[in-house]
């Protein structure tokens, strides 16, 4: 039994040796931050308000409560970047890609069937553990969308949503509508 115990106690002091010398492995087995373990969760929405004639070119499907850019429409849609599965990227202050993600599919809500026919489709695109500026400009595809800033971003708790409206016909010369918590003038 003496010898048990001696033998327990020596084993016990070499593993406590082990562990406080800065050179034994088992001291490298500390978890380290990673430089990508920092950031926000972001998800971001896009929305447009749609009515039958507005040279929108978009469709809903009502099996499934989706809407998508309606590929036979005159001319095509002016909102044919917002694609499902299209990339968004995020660019920081400095034009740096801070994050890259999936639009969703369109959802639609707020149909009303009634003459004219209208409806608002919103996009997701979520992103994890985006890292800190000032602003960020987000593009879907090659198009650019808007800027968001990150005063917006947290007063939005980082769950903006973006308006889409500039991108339809008619919408030049309206004010906003570029960045979260902008408005468009009443068409």
């Amino acid at each position: 039994m003496a010898k048990t115990r001696a033998a327990l106690l020596l084993a016990s002091a070499a593993l406590t040796a082990a562990c406080s010398n800065p050179g034994t492995p088992a001291a490298e087995a500390e978890p380290r931050p990673s430089p990508t373990s920092t950031g926000h969760a972001i998800d971001l929405k896009f929305a447009v308000d749609l009515r039958d004639g507005d040279g929108s070119g978009m469709s809903y499907f009502n099996n499934d409560a989706q809407c998508e850019p309606y590929a036979r429409a005159e001319g095509g849609s002016p909102l044919s970047f917002m694609q499902f599965g299209e990339e968004v990227t995020l660019r920081d202050s400095d034009d740096t890609i801070v994050g890259t993600g999936k639009l969703g599919p369109g959802n639609v809500s707020n149909l009303h069937k009634r003459p004219p026919l209208s409806f608002t489709c919103t996009w997701s695109a979520p992103f994890t553990k985006v890292l800190e500026s000032g602003f960020y400009t987000i593009t879907v595809g090659e198009t650019k969308v808007g800027t968001v800033s990150l005063t917006d971003l947290a007063a939005a708790r980082y769950h903006p949503t973006l308006p889409l409206e500039k991108f339809l016909p008619g919408a030049q010369g309206k004010t906003g509508g570029d960045e979260v918590g902008e408005t468009s003038e009443a068409a």
